[in-house]
């Protein structure tokens, strides 16, 4: 009965990151209302490779390591893409001078990837960190505009109403804000005729 519970509570990482499985490196179809950006995301993880822990219960005493997978790979690219579009169409309708101009490319590489969460019943608690490493190039003249690291922590010492999925989409969310807000960006996207971000092509 502990382990079924465990592993249902564990789908946090295995079904519920983002949306359906899709294949690695391959583009996302994004609803019409998100602006498609990044191109391809890369990690340095093997299968096998620990990732974080995951407890449950009440004082969250039930442990289990858990190990990067092609899904867990799926499930991150996947959330990273949607984060990504959010937080530019956010962008885009605050500051659209920033944004016109021709398309860019933009890859990311997730270089780091670790939590410690613990689920019990409707709340989580514990913590996610992600540090990703993105490169804009232009397609033109294949010149890199741009690259930079940035990273998204969410932190919780107490229990908080909700998924523990939210934990790990937060901070996606916070390291692909991170990196369209960058100042450094901006002035190298003004040094190209503000180009905008689309999905390379």
């Amino acid at each position: 009965m502990a382990r079924s519970r465990i592993s249902m509570t564990l789908g946090w990482v295995t079904m519920t990151l983002l949306g359906s499985s899709v294949a690695y490196g391959a583009s996302l179809t994004e609803p019409s209302s998100q602006v498609a950006i990044v191109k391809t995301v890369r990690s340095g993880f093997s299968v096998g490779d620990a990732i974080g822990v995951a407890r449950t219960g009440s004082e969250c005493r039930d442990t289990e390591e858990r190990a990067w997978s092609p899904l867990v790979r799926d499930r991150l690219e996947e959330t990273l893409r949607a984060a990504v579009a959010k937080e530019a169409a956010r962008s885009s309708s605050n500051s659209s001078r920033a944004w016109r101009g021709d398309r860019v490319r933009v890859d990311a590489f997730v270089n780091n990837l670790r939590f410690d969460l613990c689920g019990s019943g409707a709340a989580w608690r514990g913590s996610a960190d992600v540090q990703v490493t993105w490169t804009v190039t232009s397609p033109a003249t294949g010149s890199v505009l741009y690259q930079a690291s940035t990273r998204g922590s969410v932190g919780q010492t107490a229990f908080h109403a909700g998924k523990s999925s939210e934990a790990m989409q937060r901070a996606v969310q916070m390291a692909a804000r991170n990196f369209l807000s960058d100042t450094r960006l901006r002035v190298a996207l003004d040094s190209e005729g503000r180009p905008e971000l689309h999905a390379a092509r």
